[in-house]
């Protein structure tokens, strides 16, 4: 008995030991994405910073800090709906991330209004009577949801 005692206390320790090991191992990897990621920030490498951004998401974010991160590479490379996205979820996932709430107040109505393009202009002056007729139907549905949420 004191045998399976010893070997179930061993067990413990060793099991105790691989899943401590585990963790900090994954915490350090996540850690290091993250000074990584805003390394490259700071150079303005920014495809190269939503890379180890979204490295150190999968790991596990759970401060927001890495959606925080990748939402200013996105900002970056102007894909403001990709950013607001990031800094939404990064606010939900901590609701006392002051970083992520400013950024998301700042930038969120910006992105809201539907956009017109020089080139969507010349895509819709290509279409079809009918298909035109369809494409405005959409564009005042579209409008009138936007107009909805003011």
């Amino acid at each position: 008995m004191k045998n399976l005692i010893t070997i179930s206390a061993a067990f413990l320790l060793f099991a105790n030991s691989a899943f401590a090991q585990s963790v900090v191992s994954k915490s350090t990897v996540s850690v290091s994405n993250q000074s990584l990621g805003q390394e490259q920030l700071n150079k303005k490498n920014y495809k190269e910073a939503v890379k180890y951004f979204t490295a150190c998401v999968e790991e596990g974010d759970p401060l927001g800090e890495c959606r925080v991160g990748r939402g200013k590479a996105y900002l970056g490379l102007d894909e403001e709906g990709y950013a607001t996205a990031n800094f939404a979820i990064a606010l939900k996932t901590n609701p006392k991330n002051k970083e992520a709430a400013e950024l998301l107040a700042k930038y969120k109505n910006k992105n809201d209004a539907p956009k017109i393009t020089s080139e969507g202009i010349k895509q819709y002056q290509k279409l079809s009577a009918e298909d035109k007729k369809k494409a405005n139907d959409v564009i005042k549905a579209q409008e009138k949801v936007y107009n909805s949420g003011k």
